[in-house]
Order: C-alpha cells, then structure tokens, then sequence
C-alpha cells in the first residue's frame, strides 16, 4: 500500500474524516480545519490533504471544489463627499491598527428590497457587529448607532473610539452618526471616509463581509432572515478560528484587548 493510501486508511479509521466533515458542514475553511486540529494536537493533516479529499469525493463541499466562477458586478455609487472628513486625516497612530478603530459597510441582497445589513468590523480583532435593518437610510444607520451607544454606555467611545466608512449615502451624514445621544454637544466618536471605489481601505470589512455570503448569498432577500439567524452568523463569525491569530477567535482577541483598555483606564 501507498503512503498516500495507508494515511487515508488511518484517517478513515480513526473517524477524522468524519470530524473534518462536520466542520465544513458548519462553513470551516479547509485552512481553518487543518489549523485547528494541529493546534488541538489531533492531527497533523495539511489543507492540501483536506482538498485532495473533497476533489476525490470523499468531503462533501461545493464551495471549496477546485473551481471557481467570475460574476461581474455592478459598482457601487460613490458620492462626492465635500464635508466628511478624508481618512487621510487620521492620525498617524491611527493608520496602524490599534485596538477600538472600527470599519463599517452595509450588506444589501436581493435587488429592490429595502433591507440590509449594517457591519461593523473591529480593525484589530476583526470582531463583528451585525444588526439588521429595515432600509439603509441615514436615519436608521443613525438609530443603530445610537442603539449601540446605549448598550456600551460610557464605554462606547473607548470601544468606538474611530468608525472609517465608505462614500454611500447612508453615511454622508458625519454629525449625525458622531453625536452621542447621551451629550448632544460632545461626539461619541470619530468618523473617516475612505476614498471612492477604494475598498482594501476598509479591507477588514470586505473580508467579512465574505464570510457573511457564507449564510446569505447575493440577490437573496435579507427581509427573509429573522433577528435570532443574524445573531447566529454574527456569533459563527467572532467565534471563528483565525490563521491570523494562530487559531485564536476574533472573540478572544477583542475582549484580550478591551480588558487591558479597561486595565489602563483604572489605573488613571
């Protein structure tokens, strides 16, 4: 027997592949899967391993086969934004990803529903906060933020402390997303417009967005999909193992750094 073919008996034996089926059933990438069971110490089976045997048919996984299909779409409008203020003027510490620097997108689906998705993703942890919407005006990405504020209280400006967003509509109105609703004078916190129709700008967000087309693809009707499945994605995704972070969620990472905020704040 091949060493090949004596490694797939072992893992056939062994239930691993039945392990690695359960995982990619629950959207694990075949990179995550393979990080996960060595730093488990389960096995030491490698990404390319987990493809040979989604190509061979012994996985089940149509979105990890060895093909992939270009779609085009359509750009999205980007307002010329006179009044916001450019992400060119953040501040130097700013540009490097310190922890409470936030970006924030909205995730549209089927073509003339009003629905969507307001994202907000933590820069460093890439932690992420789903909540659904009923359209995308300013007013209700305003009321959002503002729903937001009231759950974190005085440490929303510590979590929040910059939002960097694109040139959509949505979020043209920078006062009104700054404004506390606790202090109508003082900001809550700082908003960034990224350049139109540069996207790795705000490359955090792109990339979770990603993996929210994971449970609702394109064209499809977010009006569909009730509050619980939102929160249900939004916990999938911050409970995720990350390569980035050595297998470590973006929940482990995020609340590692708010408490050693919470730590430098007592001590003052």
């Amino acid at each position: 027997m091949s060493k090949t073919g004596r490694k797939l008996q072992y893992n056939i034996e062994y239930g691993l592949l039945d392990y690695i089926q359960s995982k990619l059933d629950e959207k694990y990438s075949p990179d995550v899967i393979s990080g996960e069971l060595r730093h488990q110490c389960i096995s030491t089976i490698s990404t390319q391993t987990i493809y040979n045997y989604i190509s061979l048919g012994l996985l089940e996984s149509i979105e990890y086969r060895k093909y992939t299909k270009q779609c085009k779409s359509n750009p999205r409008t980007a307002y010329n934004n006179t009044r916001g203020r450019s992400i060119d003027e953040r501040p130097f510490e700013l540009k490097e990803r310190l922890y409470g620097n936030w970006e924030m997108d909205t995730v549209v689906g089927k073509q003339g529903s009003k629905s969507a998705l307001l994202v907000l993703t933590e820069r460093v942890s890439r932690f992420e906060i789903i909540i659904k919407l009923r359209n995308k005006t300013q007013k209700s990405i305003i009321a959002a933020l503002d729903k937001l504020e009231r759950k974190y209280k005085d440490k929303f400006s510590l979590i929040f402390k910059s939002i960097t967003v694109d040139n959509g509509v949505e979020f043209l109105d920078m006062a009104g997303l700054e404004k506390s609703v606790y202090d109508k004078v003082s900001k809550r916190t700082t908003i960034y417009y990224a350049h139109p129709y540069c996207s790795w700008e705000r490359g955090s967000n792109e990339n979770n967005n990603k993996l929210i087309r994971k449970f609702i693809k394109k064209k499809t009707d977010i009006k569909n999909f009730s509050a619980a499945y939102i929160k249900k994605i939004q916990d999938w995704m911050n409970n995720y193992p990350r390569k980035l972070f050595n297998y470590k969620s973006a929940n482990d990472i995020f609340y590692e750094n708010l408490n050693n905020c919470l730590k430098c704040c007592n001590r003052f």
